[in-house]
């Protein structure tokens, strides 16, 4: 179970990366980055 919050917490952080990367206007990605990095921080991925 933990292996696959951990991979899809990777994806997530993935996706997030390439939106901030296609929208730098937009301030939403950033966040759900940054969310996502603290949740797999915090689990230990």
């Amino acid at each position: 179970m933990k292996a696959y919050v951990a991979d899809f917490l990777a994806k997530l952080i993935e996706k997030a990366q390439l939106r901030k990367r296609l929208s730098t206007r937009n301030t939403a990605p950033s966040a759900h980055f940054n969310w996502a990095e603290t949740l797999a921080g915090e689990i230990g991925a």
